[in-house]
């Protein structure tokens, strides 16, 4: 299952379909984006990734834990 800890060093490609889990033990698919720093410049660095759940659902990226590919089965 390739489950991989989520960190600064090992991040999950952008705009890739994941398994993520959460702090709270719950698994969801989601994609990592990457936000604009041109119109988020004010944000600090670490906050400018986060997890998309569906078209208005975000998870910020410190509240996953593990991550995988949607496509390791």
């Amino acid at each position: 299952m390739n489950w991989h800890v989520n960190s600064a060093t090992t991040q999950a490609p952008c705009q890739t379909p994941c398994v993520i889990r959460t702090r709270d033990g719950r698994e969801l698919k989601a994609t990592l984006i990457h936000l604009n720093e041109q119109y988020h410049g004010k944000m600090p660095k670490n906050k400018l990734y986060k997890w998309r759940l569906g078209k208005h659902n975000f998870i910020e990226d410190e509240d996953v834990v593990e991550w995988r590919l949607d496509l390791d089965i």
